[in-house]
């Protein structure tokens, strides 16, 4: 322990409230601190003097015979008067007196932690002179008075309380900020085929505390839209490392627009996805997959028109019409509408009657087939409309364009309707 340390402990020491270890700790060090033992000695001496103060005061506090000679006498004074309280008070006065003077004795030293030495007892004070006997007043008879009669009223009948109310559950608490920021440099990108894809990734420690980062990423994937994956890697070169506040870690990811059979990639969208992202704050694991979406363009450039088609296809008793097909430099939106069997129109939001979902694939002039996915759909009064967005975009010289739906109720998804297929002519 050093000195500071030993000093908070000394009044303990002085007073035997200290634990055996730090008793130990305490004497194996005063022999060797002078600064420390006059500290001891100071406070000893402060204590001595203060139980020495403490005993004097009680001593005067201690009533002299001749107190009590004045006090029996105007007692007896007022006894000879008569009454009650007289011989009340003889009885008790003294006795009070002398307690409250003891008590206050006893609470001084009590507080200051005893008073040390004894002091010699006082002599004893000289028997009181006798004297007559104080006469004996006459007992005193008290009328005894009938308590009296109280009349309580009938209660009166309880209003009723009014029936509370229950409070609205409180909102869910926001799932806290994860400790880091992520950014892709750039977002959105277009390149035509053949030119070097360049992403770059930054990972900023945001917080006040050090963060954890695992594998920096785990991998890096290139998919195109529907989900297929063309590309990926699981060597990108990052260890685990500790991101200090403040701080920043950055990787750059390029790609020659190859799958992994060396091949050139056809055009079209293509999402290049960090993989598992992880970063650790304390006892708290936060997780991303942040992602960059580039367009590899058609060297003849693409098609930029809007077809309005109203083809229809009943197919298993279900009526299925193409109505539109936007085309423009990024990319193709469709357009399609059918009354489900027993269709209801909606009252609010959804439909009263049972739900049909809607996916699709498609081609260009007899080219691979791709992936619409599933449609975004909105109710309408005699039925619904469905809407594939965000798909490729069409060359300029293009032909065809084949357009595949599919059909399915949302409570019997494996149960595939259709197909509904249109060929849509698009010079």
């Amino acid at each position: 322990m050093n000195c500071k340390e030993i000093c908070e402990l000394l009044t303990a020491y002085l007073d035997g409230e200290v634990t055996p270890q730090e008793r130990v700790y305490v004497e194996a060090h005063l022999p060797g601190c002078p600064q420390c033992h006059a500290e001891l000695e100071a406070f000893s001496a402060m204590r001595e003097n203060l139980c020495g103060a403490l005993t004097a005061m009680a001593d005067e506090a201690v009533p002299s015979p001749q107190l009590w000679d004045k006090i029996r006498d105007r007692l007896e004074t007022r006894e000879s008067r008569g009454g009650f309280w007289s011989s009340f008070t003889l009885g008790r006065v003294a006795t009070t007196a002398a307690a409250v003077v003891v008590l206050v004795i006893a609470v001084i030293i009590w507080q200051f932690g005893g008073v040390g030495q004894a002091p010699p007892p006082a002599p004893a004070p000289a028997p009181a002179p006798a004297s007559a006997p104080a006469p004996t007043a006459p007992p005193i008879e008290i009328p005894q008075v009938p308590p009296p009669v109280i009349e309580i009223p009938p209660p009166s009948p309880l209003t009723p309380l009014p029936t509370p109310t229950p409070s609205p559950a409180p909102p869910p608490m926001p799932a806290p900020a994860p400790p880091f920021e992520v950014r892709v440099v750039p977002e959105e990108a277009y390149y035509l085929p053949g030119e070097i894809v360049e992403v770059k990734l930054s990972l900023s420690n945001v917080s006040s505390e050090p963060i954890t980062v695992e594998p920096y990423p785990s991998e890096i994937q290139v998919t195109s839209t529907s989900g297929r994956v063309w590309y990926t890697t699981s060597d990108p070169g990052r260890a685990s490392a500790v991101l200090i506040p403040g701080h920043e870690r950055g990787l750059v990811f390029t790609w020659d627009q190859k799958d992994q059979e060396d091949n050139q990639v056809p055009p079209g969208w293509y999402n290049i996805t960090f993989k598992d992202i992880n970063a650790i704050q304390g006892d708290s694991r936060y997780g991303i997959n942040p992602t960059a979406r580039i367009l590899i363009q058609y060297p003849q450039g693409a098609m930029e028109k809007s077809l309005n088609i109203n083809q229809s296809q009943e197919v298993n008793d279900i009526t299925v019409t193409l109505e539109r097909v936007e085309l423009s430099s990024t990319g193709m939106i469709v357009y399609a509408f059918s009354t489900p069997p027993g269709y209801n129109s909606p009252q609010g939001i959804l439909p009263t009657s049972r739900l049909m979902v809607a996916s699709a694939e498609y081609s260009v002039d007899g080219n691979d087939v791709k992936e619409a996915g599933f449609a975004g759909f909105r109710f309408l009064e005699d039925g619904t409309r469905y809407t594939w967005k965000a798909l490729d975009p069409v060359p300029t010289d293009a032909k065809e364009l084949t357009f595949r739906i599919i059909m399915r109720w949302e409570d019997k998804p494996e149960e595939l309707l259709g197909p509904w297929e249109f060929k849509v002519a698009l010079q």
